[in-house]
């Protein structure tokens, strides 16, 4: 009987999320948008001031560079898992990045709350950013008590392409007309969201276990309706907080 090795580096897996991240990333050196009043164009990479060091600075550029390296950084990890054919090491590279995801973004946010001038930015932070926090703890968590860890791992690379999507509008606030970057980066974050789902079905099969099925990807239409409505509720609910905020901390006459 023939020994079957696993495609590995060649493999769908590894080849969709290397394309997908490296897309990903080179647009942070692409235009995003043109700038306010007919200026320069907005380019991600120049949002990124380390020096000198403000917290604020330090903490919005860590981010911006972090959410556009992720998926390549995950590419690079698979890829060594799948050179070792080693789902231990795979296994390890994933609880490290939801560790180090929860921890720094736990200490982003209290962080904030400890530097908030008045309690209404303590209060918009917390409004803001906890239950964005306990949801993708929630959301990965479920997975993980399931023992289903491709669709954790899976679960947690979506969180880090929406978290890619809200920074890029973030930098557009205020802004021109947008440019070729930013829908270039629509197209690499979709094919980072397929390359992660290629690779959730794909994984074992391509990586460490060619004998094992290729899992097939299952859809309810109690999921489909989930999404549909989740991302509306979802900005409707950070729509209201400001509004929320002005009425709650409105003077009294």
């Amino acid at each position: 009987m023939l020994d079957e090795r696993p495609a590995g580096l060649f493999s769908p897996t590894v080849m969709s999320l290397t394309f997908a991240g490296c897309l990903v990333l080179i647009c942070l050196w692409l235009p995003l948008c043109r700038g306010c009043g007919g200026g320069a164009d907005v380019i991600p990479i120049s949002k990124v001031q380390i020096v000198p060091i403000e917290t604020e600075k330090v903490i919005g550029s860590s981010l911006i560079l972090a959410s556009y390296s992720n998926g390549l950084l995950v590419a690079i990890s698979v890829s060594i898992a799948a050179l070792w054919r080693s789902e231990k090491i795979w296994n390890r590279f994933f609880l490290s990045q939801l560790v180090i995801t929860l921890v720094a973004s736990a200490a982003m946010i209290v962080g904030a709350m400890a530097y908030s001038d008045s309690t209404r930015d303590f209060l918009e932070t917390i409004l803001g950013s906890t239950p964005a926090w306990l949801g993708v703890a929630a959301w990965t968590g479920a997975a993980i008590r399931r023992h289903d860890y491709p669709a954790a791992w899976a679960r947690l690379q979506h969180t880090w392409t929406i978290i890619t999507f809200f920074f890029m509008h973030l930098l557009m606030i205020f802004q021109g007309q947008a440019r070729y970057g930013y829908w270039l980066t629509l197209v690499g974050l979709v094919c980072q969201v397929i390359a992660v789902e290629v690779a959730r079905h794909r994984m074992k099969h391509d990586l460490w276990d060619a004998s094992s099925n290729v899992v097939r990807p299952q859809f309810s239409i109690r999921s489909i309706l989930f999404w549909t409505a989740f991302f509306p509720i979802v900005l409707t609910y950070y729509q209201t907080i400001n509004p929320f905020c002005d009425w709650l901390f409105k003077p009294l006459p």
